[in-house]
C-alpha cells in the first residue's frame, strides 16, 4: 500500500480511503481503530479511512467513538447507509450521534448513500441483498436524504 500511496501522492492530489467492513466479510480493517494504525503504517499522509454505517452497526462499540478515533486527520470518506442497507433514517444507525461526532471533529468530506438493488445479480449474491429496500433507487436517494436532513437540522 505503501507504494500505491507513494504513486498516488506523485501523480496529484489523490488520497486512497480504506474502508472498515465487517468481520463476515474480511478479516481485514473490521474497526476503525485498526483502519487508523494501517494508515498511519503506511505513513504517508494520504491513506485515509472509509467509514460505511452498515459494517459500523456490526463492528464498532459507538459511532462516535470510531469518528473520534479517527479524527478529522484521518477520516476521508463515509457511506450513510441504515442497518439493512435501505433508506437513510429509517433503521437503527443512530445518525444523530454520528453526525453530532462528525462536526465535533470538523468533518467536511463527503457523506454518500450507498445502498444495493437485488435485480443486480452478480452484485446481490455476494452482498446478500435479497428484497428490495426501496421502490427505486431514487425514492431511496430522495427520502435518505430528506431524513438525513432533518436529523441534522436537529444538531
Amino acid at each position: 500500500m505503501r507504494e500505491v500511496a507513494e504513486y498516488a501522492k506523485q501523480t496529484g492530489d489523490v488520497t486512497i480511503c480504506v474502508e472498515c467492513v465487517n468481520r463476515f466479510e474480511t478479516h481485514f480493517l473490521n474497526i476503525a481503530e485498526d483502519a487508523v494504525a494501517f494508515c498511519k503504517d503506511v505513513g504517508t499522509g494520504n491513506v485515509k479511512v472509509h467509514l460505511d454505517c452498515f459494517h459500523m452497526i456490526r463492528e464498532e462499540k459507538s459511532f462516535a467513538g470510531a469518528v473520534k478515533t479517527c479524527g478529522k486527520e484521518y477520516l476521508g470518506y463515509i457511506h450513510v447507509n441504515e442497518n439493512d442497507r435501505g433508506i437513510p433514517g429509517t433503521g437503527l444507525v443512530p445518525f444523530k450521534e454520528f453526525f453530532n461526532a462528525l462536526v465535533e471533529i470538523g468533518y467536511d468530506g463527503p457523506l454518500v448513500i450507498e445502498s444495493f438493488d437485488p435485480s443486480f445479480e452478480e452484485l446481490s449474491g455476494n452482498c446478500a441483498i435479497w428484497r428490495k429496500l426501496a421502490d427505486t433507487g431514487e425514492e431511496l436517494a430522495i427520502e435518505g436524504l430528506k431524513n438525513l436532513k432533518a436529523i441534522a437540522a436537529e444538531i
